[in-house]
């Protein structure tokens, strides 16, 4: 916990350097968003941001945390969640496609022990130990997060439109 101040200036510093390099690479390989009703933006926005903000989260942990296996767990994850997202923004993968691939990268972290193990009850504070249901859940879980994020109109290309 005590890393943490040197792991958010780490990942400001690289994302400021970073995610400038990210944009042009968009740009160069036509990984761009056009707008439509359903967008926010007005204008072309290059995609890839979450290549920025994952490089700059890797730099980061590696720089400032201890590896241990569930934290290679979680950037092998990490890893194939943007391999998965560079794909769509380059190529557009269909909605089964990418269900697949997340259900494939959320299931990657299992084997390095990354698991919710237990749910607390907000009425009694009662810890519910899930056992096997565990694995269900943390995909569940991680799939949820990861189109949450996605959802708000794909931020994360956003998130490198500016240099």
């Amino acid at each position: 916990m005590n890393n943490i101040i040197p792991a958010l200036f780490v990942a400001l510093a690289v994302s400021l350097l970073i995610t400038p390099w990210v944009r042009k690479a968009a740009i160069k390989i036509g990984a761009m968003d056009l707008p439509d009703h359903r967008k926010v933006h007005k204008g072309i926005m290059p995609r890839m941001g979450g290549l920025a903000v994952f490089l700059a989260f890797v730099a980061a942990v590696l720089l400032t945390q201890e590896l241990d296996r569930k934290l290679i767990g979680l950037l092998i994850g990490g890893l194939l969640i943007v391999s998965l997202g560079i794909l769509d923004d380059t190529r557009g993968l269909s909605a089964k496609v990418k269900l697949v691939g997340q259900i494939a990268a959320a299931a990657a972290v299992i084997p390095f022990g990354v698991q919710v193990e237990f749910i607390t009850n907000p009425i009694s504070g009662e810890l519910l130990q899930l056992g096997y249901l565990g694995v269900p859940v943390t995909i569940f879980w991680i799939i949820s997060v990861t189109n949450a994020v996605n959802l708000i109109d794909g931020l994360d290309g956003l998130a490198g439109a500016h240099p």
